[in-house]
Order: structure tokens, then C-alpha cells, then sequence
């Protein structure tokens, strides 16, 4: 998959993609809020573990 992010770049975007899923949590205490921040968990994740890789691959 080519994107047009760097490695560091998929993991801050990661990051505040989890953060997200925090801040949905914390503020509204809904079954909908947690199956956002269920999807914004997994989102995130696939973004760093992303990021990772692409940062692996260019040494």
C-alpha cells in the first residue's frame, strides 16, 4: 500500500487517533462513544504499527 505519509507522520496521526478514542470515552458515557473509541483503538493501532514499519524499511 503506497501512501504519501512518513513513517513518523503514520504515527502521530495514530496517536491523536487514539487520543480521539479517549476523549470520546471520557466525555460522552454511551454505548455509541464506546464502540468509537473501540474503532479509534484499532484505527490508531494499525496507524503506528504502520508507521513502524515504514520506518523499519527505510534503513
Amino acid at each position: 500500500m503506497k501512501t504519501n505519509t512518513s513513517g513518523n507522520q503514520d504515527m502521530a496521526l495514530g496517536a491523536i487517533v487514539i487520543f480521539s478514542g479517549l476523549a470520546a470515552m471520557a466525555l460522552y458515557g454511551n454505548a455509541f462513544s464506546y464502540v468509537t473509541a473501540g474503532v479509534c483503538f484499532i484505527a490508531g493501532a494499525f496507524m503506528i504499527g504502520r508507521g513502524i514499519i515504514k520506518n523499519r524499511n527505510q534503513k
